[in-house]
């Protein structure tokens, strides 16, 4: 995080670069959106690593539906969610953070939105009154 704050590359070896650091002029007062990168980075691989993937077992992804008709539709979904994230963590991996173009959080939804992993009403908010299901 450190390395990211002061040089925008979260691989530096802070200790070798220290006096580029210190002439970069940077503070922890400062606002460095590409921390905000590098912690969901962090967030994304904690995440990853918990998950129990529906490619490897199906069954996964619809087990918590209350209609059986819709077990295709939920599998469909849980087999594109799994591809997004598993191309987000590409892009999130910490060697590629100079090449990604991910300097910001805004970067990340204007990559999220152009893929399609979000849309508007993702950002913006539900417009409907009606509760969520679970």
């Amino acid at each position: 995080m450190r390395a990211a704050m002061y040089l925008s590359d979260p691989l530096a070896d802070l200790s070798v670069r220290w006096d580029e650091a210190i002439q970069s002029g940077r503070t922890w007062r400062g606002f460095h959106p590409q921390t905000n990168v590098v912690w969901l980075h962090f967030v994304l691989v904690k995440l990853l690593g918990s998950m129990q993937w529906p490619s490897k077992d199906p069954t996964l992804a619809v087990n918590r539906l209350v209609n059986p008709g819709d077990k295709n539709e939920a599998l469909e979904r849980a087999i594109w969610l799994e591809k997004a994230l598993l191309a987000l963590k590409a892009l999130f991996e910490l060697g590629n953070f100079q090449i990604s173009g991910l300097t910001s959080t805004r970067d990340l939804v204007g990559l999220a939105l152009t893929n399609g992993w979000l849309n508007e009403s993702d950002i913006i908010g539900a417009t409907s009154t009606e509760p969520i299901a679970e």
